[in-house]
């Protein structure tokens, strides 16, 4: 799993701007302008939520197979997300389209 992080950069006390780094690389992820707060922790946190999300499925499908289907109702719009990101075609989640 990558492991990202934010910090203030240059351009943070005049544009509010924030870097969001690969820990593992220094790479440069994303450029974050803007006064809201938690924006740059949100897309660095985005690698960890992606792989909750997959194990939260993976949970959750396998509790359906062994016949102890739990929480179930959000599963499809999880699964059709994960493929939007993996970028396999799937229906769309509820509510959208």
């Amino acid at each position: 799993m990558a492991n990202w992080y934010s910090c203030p950069s240059a351009g943070h006390e005049i544009h509010g701007q924030s870097l969001v780094i690969d820990e593992a690389t220094g790479a440069n992820i994303a450029v974050v302008y803007g006064d809201s707060p938690g924006d740059a922790e949100l897309i660095a946190a985005a690698p960890a939520m992606l792989e909750a999300l997959r194990e939260a499925v993976a949970r959750v499908a396998l509790a359906n197979e062994e016949g102890e289907p739990i929480l179930s109702a959000w599963l499809p719009d999880a699964r059709a997300i994960l493929a939007r990101i993996d970028g396999t075609p799937t229906a769309q989640p509820a509510g959208e389209g």
